[in-house]
């Protein structure tokens, strides 16, 4: 833990996004303290930190610091497949699968078009499933329901 704490002090990104990790988790002898880990992962999501924009969506979609919060988490996994953490658009997919298909195909597509393996696969199983949503639509035709 010391080298990412003195890491972080100098703040560097990815040692903040580490620390928030042990923090949220308990892991890497840190002990679980919320307050921490949101600290560190804001700090490192302000310096631009993908992985730290898809920690904290993660996180608030459970509800890890109180009460769900699924717009806001939706706009920091938005962010982080934004800046290229391509996790984000598989883990959204996922998300919105059992609610809304048309959303989990849009954003398993985002996931496809980033180089994602596991989103590419997960489009093909749920096209399989839904074959109302083909694989040639327009996804200009498939609503991105963030930006409403």
């Amino acid at each position: 833990m010391t080298w990412f704490q003195r890491a972080a002090r100098d703040d560097a990104p990815a040692a903040h996004t580490a620390l928030g990790v042990a923090y949220a988790e308990g892991s890497h002898g840190a002990e679980r303290d919320l307050k921490l880990a949101r600290r560190h992962l804001e700090r490192a999501r302000k310096l631009g930190q993908a992985e730290a924009s898809f920690r904290l969506g993660q996180l608030h979609n459970r509800g890890v610091f109180g009460t769900r919060d699924a717009k806001f988490a939706t706009e920091l996994l938005v962010e982080a497949g934004e800046r290229g953490y391509a996790a984000a658009w598989l883990y959204l997919g996922r998300c919105y699968e059992a609610v809304s298909a048309r959303n989990a195909v849009y954003y398993y597509r985002l996931g496809l078009e980033a180089g994602d393996e596991e989103a590419s696969q997960a489009l093909l199983l749920l096209l399989r499933k839904r074959p109302e949503f083909r694989e040639d639509d327009d996804p200009r035709e498939v609503i991105d329901p963030t930006r409403r």
